[in-house]
């Protein structure tokens, strides 16, 4: 990986900086998502973890010096909207109804 990013004049100590956050960042993303039974939470790891992609991916293109990944950061950002949006229209519809924010409970309620 240096010789691929020296070949595009990035700075690799920034970039490995950068891995190292993005992996933490997802790590505790996961970890809230496969451990948290509420759904809020559920969603807001699910958030982060995509967020942890997009430092990875806006730190490669900051080292590389290159537009290469932007059009795949819209990409990101734009499923990220998307999450968000069905997120807030879940907990509307969910508090709407009585149902409550814990998803071990959820397989009791019928649509």
């Amino acid at each position: 990986m240096r010789s691929l990013l020296n070949a595009w004049g990035g700075n690799v100590l920034e970039f490995v900086a950068l891995m190292f956050a993005s992996l933490a960042v997802f790590s505790a993303g996961f970890v809230g998502a496969v451990f948290s039974k509420h759904f809020i939470k559920i969603m807001l790891s699910i958030e982060a973890a995509l967020l942890a992609s997009t430092i990875l991916l806006v730190g490669f293109v900051a080292s590389t010096g290159s537009g290469a990944g932007l059009m795949l950061l819209i990409l990101v950002w734009g499923s990220m909207a998307v999450e968000a949006i069905v997120t807030l229209t879940l907990y509307v519809l969910m508090k709407s109804r009585g149902i409550g924010f814990d998803v071990s409970r959820l397989n009791r309620y019928k649509w």
